[in-house]
C-alpha cells in the first residue's frame, strides 16, 4: 500500500502537475513504470526482501519507516541499503521519510535515530543527513497557544500553509491519544498508552 502511494504522486506530478511537459511521449508515463530522459526508470517496487536482494535501484525512498516494526520489513529495508552499496558507478542514494516513532517498537525510524545519535556522539561515521524538527517534549497540550508554538515549531515553514486550526482541534480532541499527538504532530518519540 505505501508503495502505491509514493508512485501514484509520482504518476500525478508527471501526468498532471508542470512536469508533464518533461514528457512529449505519452507512453513514457504509465501506471506500473516511468521512462525516463537518458533511460532511467521509475517503479513501485515490492516489499519483500528477497525479491529485492540484488535490486539495481540507484534511488528508493522508504516511506512511513516507523510502521517498518516486522522483521520481515526491517530484512527488506537492509537488503535495499546493501543493494545501494553495491552500485558504484551509479552513485546510489535514499530517502527515509516517517512520522516519528515509538520507542522500544524496533522500528527502521528508531534505528535511523539511534544512528543520528551515535554520529552526533562520534561514535559512528557512517554517512547520514538527519533532518528532523521537534516540538518542545514537555509542549502544554491544554494550552492553544503552545500548542500552535510547538506545532510552528514542530512544521518549520511548513506550518504557514498547515490547517493549524484543523490540527490544533484534533491535538485537542478527547479521543486522540496525547501520546499519539505528540508523535504525529509535534515529532516527539513517546511511548503508546
Amino acid at each position: 500500500g505505501q508503495t502505491g502511494n509514493v508512485y501514484d504522486a509520482i504518476y500525478f506530478n508527471l501526468t498532471e502537475g508542470p512536469l508533464r511537459e518533461a514528457f512529449p511521449r505519452k507512453d513514457d508515463v504509465g501506471l506500473t513504470r516511468v521512462y525516463l530522459p537518458g533511460n532511467g526508470e521509475i517503479r513501485p517496487s515490492t516489499a519483500s526482501s528477497s525479491a529485492k536482494d540484488g535490486g539495481k535501484e540507484t534511488h528508493v525512498n522508504f516511506d512511513e519507516t516507523h510502521l517498518c516494526t516486522r522483521p520481515e520489513l526491517r530484512r527488506m529495508y537492509a537488503t535495499v541499503r546493501r543493494s545501494l552499496a553495491k552500485r558504484k558507478d551509479a552513485e546510489p542514494w535514499s530517502n527515509e521519510t516517517s512520522t516519528m516513532y515509538e520507542p522500544g517498537l524496533d522500528s527502521v525510524a528508531e534505528a535511523t535515530h539511534d544512528l543520528a545519535k551515535a554520529i552526533v556522539a562520534g561514535k559512528s561515521h557512517s554517512r547520514l543527513l538527519f533532518d528532523h524538527r521537534q516540538a518542545p517534549a514537555d509542549v502544554d497540550l491544554d494550552d492553544e497557544a503552545a500548542i500552535r508554538a510547538g506545532l510552528r515549531e514542530a512544521f518549520g515553514d511548513a506550518a504557514d500553509y498547515m490547517p493549524l486550526d484543523r490540527l490544533v482541534a484534533e491535538i485537542r480532541d478527547p479521543r486522540n491519544e496525547r501520546q499519539d499527538s505528540l508523535r504525529y504532530f509535534f515529532n516527539v518519540a513517546t511511548v503508546g498508552a
